[in-house]
């Protein structure tokens, strides 16, 4: 009887888990919110870390959560720095531009906003999606920036001028990450729905005439995607545990690994949430369950992380490659976001965004 529950439990809760995503147009749903009477803020009732970015010369990191709010953390100082406050709903993406001087963020209000780093200030708001953004990256150059949603397009916007360049559209389904190529030729969009196969879509940036198109052909989406750093592999993460390493000049499959100890696909756990590549070619991926993986370019898993109570969302590697960090939230705790030694694996610093207050 008590097995029988258990199956039930875990029909019943993949059903609601679906229904959600399918009213609210992304995979992982934001959590319940409340609000504080004392504060007159919206709070969130458990916490979640949707994103997080090093600075290039690492020494700020970015987090953006689901109380729509920014947190600018000096790493050398081991102090808060800034709370950026300007967006009305979950800050799904941040990134840094190349002078580490801009940072670019998304929200589930299809906004996309530019934020001066050195003084804490909103630069610029740009309104064009009819969904929610679930990635914003910039050109190496810094002159583009291109955000991916849930409306089935990418928008590349003019960083100087606010105005939209060109509008990627024929996605068959939600845009869910987008990544340049180190030499800005190529932007990588991953995509995918619950009814429509997993796809990676590479555009020219001088044309932005679609390329060729990399087929996953997983149910759910390519959450992630991230360029090597010699622009010739390109990681992409799905909703099915795999992390799939491509040759971006032959346009081929190099090798399909299943990264995540999940059973039960309805529980969100399979999901690779985040790739990143570190300077070395190594890739580290977030695991929606509470793990961060670290393999080689041969295919062979390195580093394992898993002092996580929470559900990963975001990850991020340090442009030395000595430091990894992790964004995570959900029941067990609030927002929490772990800095790890990328070469032993061991805890240097734990976050919880309750105590990154101004």
């Amino acid at each position: 009887m008590e097995k029988f529950t258990k199956i039930l439990m875990i029909i019943s809760g993949g059903i609601v888990f679906i229904l959600v995503s399918i009213v609210i147009g992304v995979y992982i749903v934001p959590f319940p919110h409340f609000w504080n009477k004392d504060t007159a803020e919206l709070r969130a009732k458990f916490g979640m870390v949707y994103s997080v970015a090093f600075s290039p010369d690492n020494t700020i990191l970015a987090i953006g959560s689901d109380d729509h709010l920014i947190r600018i953390y000096d790493i050398g100082a081991d102090k808060l720095k800034w709370i950026l406050r300007g967006h009305e709903s979950v800050v799904r993406s941040v990134a840094f531009s190349s002078d580490g001087e801009t940072l670019a963020s998304g929200d589930t209000d299809g906004l996309v906003q530019l934020w001066n780093v050195l003084t804490g200030t909103l630069k610029q708001t740009f309104k064009g999606h009819k969904a929610a953004v679930r990635s914003v990256a910039f050109s190496p150059d810094n002159s583009t920036l291109a955000s991916g949603s849930g409306d089935k397009t990418v928008i590349l916007w003019d960083v100087e001028t606010g105005k939209i360049r060109q509008t990627l559209k024929g996605f068959s389904s939600w845009v869910l990450a987008v990544a340049f190529s180190p030499d800005g030729k190529m932007l990588a969009c991953g995509s995918g729905g619950f009814w429509n196969p997993s796809r990676i879509e590479i555009w020219d940036t001088q044309t932005w005439k679609l390329n060729f198109t990399l087929q996953d052909r997983s149910t759910g989406g390519v959450l992630s995607v991230a360029f090597s750093p010699d622009g010739k592999t390109l990681a992409s993460g799905n909703s099915v545990g795999q992390l799939k390493l491509w040759n971006a000049e032959m346009r081929v499959l190099k090798h399909s690994i299943e990264v995540s100890d999940s059973k039960f696909f309805v529980t969100g756990g399979d999901n690779i949430t985040s790739v990143a590549y570190s300077s070395e070619g190594k890739i580290v991926c977030g695991i929606y369950n509470s793990m961060v993986k670290v393999w080689n370019e041969e295919g062979k898993l390195e580093l394992t992380l898993k002092e996580i109570r929470n559900w990963v969302e975001s990850i991020a590697i340090t442009s030395d490659g000595k430091t990894i960090c992790s964004g995570s939230g959900g029941m067990a705790s609030h927002g929490e976001v772990r800095l790890w030694d990328a070469q032993t694996g061991n805890l240097k610093r734990l976050l919880k965004l309750d105590e990154l207050r101004e």
